[in-house]
């Protein structure tokens, strides 16, 4: 009986010391997030939703479980009906459109005492490094979201298959004249000694133009004409202008179409998504390309993957008569991590980003952490598999890259370098011990070859001054971009002349874009 009571109580006494341990597990709180991404870099055995290092660092950091109400390659219809019906997962991130349409709705949480809360975090830091991009989320001095910064200076260059040039025994080229001559040599010259006429001189985004950080949008050659499309920008006058509609277009559009005819473009351009342009880049077509820095270690490191001798280089052209590069800057902010206002625990979702990040940038890493973190950067793994993959930088990182490799390869030291680019240095020293570890041949290219190019002091920078949404905008702007679209590959695949984009500068202002440019320009004006 003695041992039977003593044995009662030593049960309790185990059940009751086990108790606070379920009870502190069940007070952890839940995180429902709406998720867009992919999970093709990610090793195998790790998932976006159930086990990555991202996601085990963000969790153990702010000491919550989460969820993932849904998980798509993209998840923009999830996000307008969540607008629409007025539900929303706990966190999700948004463009400016949705942004304002969320705000306009009430259905967010106000941030700004959990995040003073945390001034002294990476957040604080981040932020005091870029506040236009802060302020860009303040309303009325409240603090509706956390905006992305912007990774400044990775505008598109010309990219070019290097091997092909020796093999034809041409040159780099620099103005507009010289990039049509050597379109035509990859396309005629059978560059890739396979005697078929099977080669691309130059890829083209289906769109003809893109957003700034995208592949292969003809912004560059716009940009010689004096015209930046899809970005508000100041005139000399003071006046407020959407590039898209700019005369600049018209010689741009009109010179494309020509190239388009003599077959020195894709001609399946306008049906080719970013995955089929990888395709024909990576499997030898493509001799062209306009590209930011990223270019270097996807397609350009997937391409040598398939074929080591293919080569790549980047250069500025084309340049005006006196040697000028024209480009543009980045808007201070273009998506946002918006936390609805239902949620019970919007500090929590702050601490998942600080978390995810700190491991991102090896902050406060033991030897575990950081080899984990090295076997992420040698398997090529994206940060876009964060659970909250919002860009956030606290430098120009592409210019802090470059200076790391040129420190490193001028003097051999790393020392005074951030923890991270320690690591790509690292993962480019495993490739020269081992050719077959590509990713940080990668990183070289991306990072030095790229960097020196974007660094030059040959480049001419226009600045965005407006990136938001105004009243008018929210009803006729999908509409305008739908319009813009359709008449630009028209005209470049010959399907309409070069007339149909003087209607269509008619056209946007009659239905819209006259109203909008008037409400940036009060906007700019203060």
């Amino acid at each position: 009986m003695k041992r039977t009571v003593l044995s009662l109580l030593l049960a309790l006494v185990l059940l009751f010391t086990v108790m606070p341990t379920f009870a502190e597990d069940a007070e952890k709180p839940v995180i429902s997030i709406g998720f867009s991404g992919s999970a093709a870099s990610l090793p195998e055995g790790h998932t976006l939703d159930t086990y990555n290092y991202y996601l085990e660092a963000a969790k153990e950091y702010a000491n919550c479980e989460i969820e993932f109400a849904w998980n798509l390659e993209n998840d923009s219809q999830k996000v307008a009906l969540a607008v629409a019906n007025g539900e929303m997962p706990d966190v999700m991130i948004v463009d400016q459109a949705n942004y304002v349409a969320l705000l306009d709705s009430g259905m967010l949480a106000d941030l700004t005492d959990v995040f003073e809360e945390r001034q002294d975090t990476i957040l604080g830091e981040v932020y005091a490094a870029f506040p236009e991009s802060f302020e860009a989320a303040l309303v009325k001095g409240r603090l509706m979201a956390l905006p992305n910064t912007p990774q400044q200076y990775e505008n598109p260059v010309l990219w070019v298959r290097q091997d092909w040039l020796d093999k034809l025994n041409l040159e780099l080229p620099k103005t507009l004249d010289d990039l049509e001559e050597l379109m035509r040599a990859f396309v005629e010259q059978d560059p890739d000694g396979n005697g078929e006429n099977d080669t691309i001189g130059m890829t083209v985004i289906q769109t003809v133009f893109s957003d700034y950080n995208f592949n292969n949008g003809m912004e560059s050659i716009a940009a010689l004409f004096g015209a930046y499309p899809r970005m508000w920008y100041m005139q000399d006058n003071g006046e407020v202008i959407y590039g898209s509609v700019m005369p600049g277009i018209r010689d741009t559009l009109e010179l494309v179409a020509r190239w388009y005819q003599e077959g020195l473009i894709d001609k399946e351009f306008a049906n080719h998504t970013d995955t089929q342009f990888t395709e024909q880049m990576v499997s030898g077509k493509v001799g062209i390309a306009f590209g930011r820095g990223a270019l270097g270690c996807n397609q350009i490191q997937n391409t040598h993957a398939n074929d080591p001798e293919s080569y790549w280089t980047p250069v500025l052209c084309p340049l005006d008569e006196n040697g000028i590069y024209y480009s543009h800057t980045r808007t201070p902010v273009s998506s946002y991590l918006v936390v609805s206002k239902d949620c019970k625990n919007p500090g929590t979702v702050l601490d998942i980003v600080i978390g995810e990040y700190k491991w991102h940038w090896m902050i406060d890493q033991d030897e575990v952490g950081l080899a984990k973190r090295k076997e992420y950067d040698v398997a090529g793994t994206l940060w876009g598999v964060m659970p909250l993959h919002i860009q956030l930088e606290r430098v120009p990182i592409a210019i802090e890259r470059y200076n790391a490799f040129k420190q490193y390869f001028e003097t051999g030291s790393v020392e005074g370098l951030s923890a991270q680019c320690k690591q790509f240095i690292a993962a480019w020293e495993d490739y020269v011990a081992d050719n077959t570890k590509l990713t940080g041949w990668g990183w070289r290219y991306m990072m030095y070859d790229y960097g020196a190019v974007i660094t030059a002091d040959n480049i001419e920078f226009a600045n965005p001054c407006y990136w938001g949404t105004t009243e008018t905008m929210k009803d006729s702007w999908a509409s305008l971009r739908s319009m813009e679209e359709e008449v630009f590959v028209k005209i470049v695949m010959g399907e309409s002349d070069i007339t149909a984009f003087d209607q269509f500068v008619e056209d946007w202002y009659a239905n819209g874009g006259a109203k909008i440019t008037e409400e940036v320009q009060q906007f700019v004006a203060g």
